[in-house]
């Protein structure tokens, strides 16, 4: 069975379009293995790098990109109102622009690029479907990247039933490090842009709680 028989992509109130299953999921379930839509090979970018990529797509594609999410229109006091001096012109020139595009009025490239990017090896990417799927903070499935395959991969990491929103987290999320626990809602705030309305438990708590047939893959992935 490929992956397209377990999901459906459709509206998902209040979060936009979700990902929803069509049929009961056991936890270790491959759910996707996608190549991404636009990816850039470093985590260092700016406006113009991002602009580029999606202007060399096709324009089927580029209407794809934009119709994805984007966390813009956030308030300005959500963020720090200055630059600390000792910050170069070229870094405080990537901070204004990602300031920016968080804050601005209108939907943009990098806005939508911000708010949808995944780690891909030592840069990042935009998923036409892997993009769609919800995060949360206790997720039933988990995302990572397949250096070696070069695709997105999600996998069941709990027991998913028809009609249930398949709600996922990255691996690199999960990871607890030097027994320091840190709050999953701060990571997804600043790296794509939007505040979780998940319980926020803490991340050993969810380690625990996934099924025992998904842990072997997850500890492939994560450890």
């Amino acid at each position: 069975m490929t992956e397209q028989h377990f999901f459906e992509i459709k509206q998902a109130d209040p979060k936009g379009l979700g990902a929803y299953a069509t049929s009961p999921i056991k936890p270790g379930t491959l759910l996707l293995a996608e190549s991404p839509l636009l990816s850039i090979n470093t985590d260092y970018y700016f406006e113009s790098d991002i602009e580029a990529l999606f202007a060399a797509l096709p324009l089927s594609k580029q209407e794809i990109y934009l119709s994805l999410s984007s966390a813009h229109g956030q308030p300005h006091d959500w963020y720090p109102s200055k630059i600390h001096p000792a910050v170069s012109e070229e870094e405080r020139k990537r901070i204004k622009e990602q300031h920016a595009a968080r804050t601005g009025k209108e939907k943009s490239v990098l806005s939508v690029f911000m708010t949808n990017a995944m780690d891909m090896g030592e840069g990042a990417a935009v998923f036409e479907r892997a993009s769609r799927f919800n995060h949360c903070c206790v997720p039933n499935a988990c995302f990572a990247w397949n250096e070696k395959l070069g695709v997105e991969t999600i996998y069941a990491i709990k027991e998913i039933e028809p009609g249930e929103v398949c709600q996922a987290l990255g691996s690199n999320w999960m990871v607890i490090s030097q027994g320091v626990r840190f709050r999953i809602r701060a990571v997804m705030f600043l790296q794509a842009g939007f505040r979780s309305a998940c319980s926020g438990r803490w991340l050993l708590e969810l380690k625990l709680t996934v099924h025992a047939d998904a842990r072997p893959m997850l500890m492939l992935l994560v450890f």
